[in-house]
């Protein structure tokens, strides 16, 4: 099965876009092309940025969409054990559901 190369995806989506400004573009693409793989919190936050820079409204239901890589679950569940939050605290945060949260601590 074939992977999807998100770093040439989101390069060449920067460096053709003409939605973003030029001063977050060039930062985005430097900093893409610094790293070597890149995570899943990191593509979470590249479409953080496209869609709040893009002005497009935020559709809540297509949070149902989403899905999460082990990693990033460890990630989240760990952020919250350090910082002491409970799982609506972490779930705000991530902008998860309280529910989804508590099934990943039962799970991991």
């Amino acid at each position: 099965m074939k992977r999807i190369n998100y770093k040439t995806l989101y390069l060449d989506f920067f460096r053709d876009s003409e939605l973003l400004p030029k001063s977050i573009k060039q930062q985005l693409i430097k900093k893409l092309e610094e790293d070597q793989i890149l995570s899943f919190r990191t593509l979470i936050h590249l479409n953080t940025i496209i869609t709040e820079n893009t002005l497009q409204p935020c559709n809540k239901d297509s949070a149902c969409l989403k899905s999460y890589d082990r990693t990033f679950i460890k990630d989240v569940l760990d952020f919250q054990k350090k910082n002491e939050l409970s799982n609506v605290e972490i779930a705000l945060r991530f902008k998860l559901s309280r529910n989804t949260v508590s099934r990943w601590r039962k799970i991991f």
